[in-house]
């Protein structure tokens, strides 16, 4: 029949948007899933051609160690950087209150002690 079409049709289109609506949802559990299989493509073959020249459980040992090291080496980097901007909002606080002009980070701005010039106090 020619309605077949158009009814295969429209159930394709609802699918497709449910199970976008449904990755939508489950967001926040694929995304660790997703980072998980990442890391595991990266570390598979390291961990087999180590295989082949060192035993098993070394070269496991071995694997475990640099993603650890990967990890916190990231983790430091992360640390730096927010050190960084904390560093900088303390030393140029007009700068900074130029960035996020309503000021919310700021108290002097947030209870309207600002004068027109953009400066804190009366």
């Amino acid at each position: 029949m020619r309605g077949d079409g158009w009814v295969r049709a429209g159930v394709g289109v609802i699918a497709t948007v449910a199970v976008f609506a449904a990755l939508q949802f489950a967001s926040s559990v694929l995304a660790p899933v997703a980072y998980a299989l990442f890391i595991i493509a990266i570390v598979w073959p390291m961990q087999s051609c180590l295989q082949s020249h060192l035993p098993r459980l070394l070269a496991l040992a071995v694997v475990i160690l640099a993603v650890v090291v990967v990890f916190v080496v990231f983790a430091s980097l992360i640390a730096w950087s927010f050190g960084r901007v904390g560093r900088w909002l303390v030393s140029e606080p007009c700068e900074a209150r130029l960035v996020h002009p309503r000021g919310a980070m700021f108290p002097t701005v947030a209870a309207g002690n600002v004068n027109p010039s953009g400066h804190a106090g009366s």
